[in-house]
């Protein structure tokens, strides 16, 4: 049997990632899975070399992560090598400012082709704000040059717009210690804090597990569960003008879609309406597949997350072979 080596590691530019690579090594395709906001990295295991599949899918600490058992669960049922990119914001000083923006956001995916230089294609898999950039190269926003190797891959729990972020189900404004109005607060942000304010606030609106959770996931509290509460205030010059909905209708009018990604549609998402979610992967006239989920799918229980983990792979076979055909 194939052993699967997993490792958490920081590349030479200081970002984090963690690898679930394969003894024999397949080169035709990896993934990558570019975490979203605020996820923070949690050490599975703290050795290098796994011998046993079983020993690492059966690891209690799995529960504890945001992005739960997928990774893991992805590399052994595709038998292909997957890698997660954390965002630079949450990478090790001197890169920990909690600060996002378009060149942030681009390092992420930068950081994820470095470290596939050596496979034929990437299928990345991206999910809230990492969306951003998944959209981005599709609508050819990000240079040909980083995205030639990218298949079209999964866009999950698409990243609407910063409103629907900061305000509720019924459209008021989140609020902290039931006062202060986060997305009153983040527009002032925008305008008014400097873009090289130096460190991170514990501000992060989003931080608290139910938001994420929902529908078929566990409400189990987990001490380390993975969203940290420390954001730059600064953040709020690039998230609040994040609109996947007008760029797209945009970008995509008359434009001829030669990708077909997969868009992943969460139905109990309390960040992002499903609906607005289906606008979006109907304007890229995607592949959808539902997950009765909220915003943090990669926890569901194991028949769900396996039936979802088939539907991606099948996705990216297909995708290669549309390409292997085209070229």
């Amino acid at each position: 049997m194939s052993e699967l080596n997993y490792q958490h590691r920081k590349t030479q530019g200081g970002i984090i990632f963690d690898s679930y690579t394969h003894s024999d090594k397949k080169d035709d395709v990896a993934y990558v899975l570019l975490a979203g906001l605020n996820v923070d990295f949690n050490l599975i295991f703290t050795t290098d070399t796994i011998k046993e599949d079983e020993r690492l899918l059966q690891n209690p600490n799995i529960k504890d992560s945001y992005l739960g058992k997928f990774p893991v669960n992805l590399a052994d049922m595709s038998k292909r090598d997957v890698f997660v990119v954390y965002q630079p914001a949450m990478s090790l000083k001197p890169n920990r400012t909690g600060f996002y923006s378009e060149k942030t956001s681009l390092k992420q995916l930068e950081t994820a082709l470095e470290l596939t230089t050596s496979y034929d294609n990437v299928y990345p898999i991206t999910h809230s704000l990492s969306t951003v950039v998944g959209t981005d190269a599709l609508l050819n926003e990000v240079s040909q040059n980083l995205t030639k190797k990218l298949l079209p891959g999964t866009i999950s729990s698409v990243f609407t717009n910063a409103k629907d972020a900061l305000t509720t189900e019924k459209g008021k404004s989140r609020k902290l210690a039931g006062v202060f109005p986060w997305y009153f607060g983040f527009k002032a942000a925008e305008y008014f804090v400097p873009s090289f304010f130096p460190f991170a606030l514990p501000i992060y609106p989003l931080a608290a597990q139910q938001i994420h959770d929902g529908g078929k996931l566990s409400t189990e509290k987990h001490p380390h569960w993975g969203a940290s509460k420390m954001i730059n205030p600064a953040t709020a010059k690039y998230v609040m003008k994040v609109d996947t909905s007008a760029k797209a209708q945009g970008k995509l009018l008359g434009m001829h879609m030669a990708k077909k990604p997969l868009f992943l549609i969460t139905t109990e998402d309390r960040i992002f309406d499903a609906q607005k979610q289906e606008q979006i992967a109907n304007q890229f006239r995607a592949d959808k597949v539902f997950a009765e989920s909220g915003h943090r799918w990669f926890t569901l229980p194991d028949n769900d997350l396996n039936e979802l983990t088939e539907k991606i792979i099948s996705h990216q076979k297909g995708s290669l072979e549309e390409r292997l055909i085209f070229f």
